[in-house]
């Protein structure tokens, strides 16, 4: 489970290594063409604004950021096998 500020533990770190060298085959960014990017270290909860509250539902996931000109990459982290399905339920508020 990421750690309460969403930092991955070592072994989601490991479980994002192979999905990385599984499928992230050094693109070009679609925007500027570089091939300068970064990874995020925590997993971001992208919130769904319509069904804010009790019964809202929100998506783990990692990011990856051109670092020439800042074009985001969002990958849902359980579709990736990054983190497990009761990780997002506990990062939920």
């Amino acid at each position: 489970m990421p750690e309460p500020d969403g930092t991955l533990d070592p072994q989601e770190r490991e479980r994002f290594d192979v999905w990385l060298a599984r499928y992230w085959e050094d693109p070009d960014c679609p925007i500027c063409g570089s091939k300068d990017w970064s990874r995020a270290e925590k997993v971001h909860q992208i919130i769904n604004t319509a069904t804010l509250g009790p019964e809202g539902t929100s998506y783990p996931a990692v990011s990856f950021m051109c670092q020439v000109c800042g074009y985001t990459i969002l990958v849902n982290s359980i579709g990736a096998g990054i983190t497990m399905p009761d990780d997002a339920e506990a990062g939920e508020t």
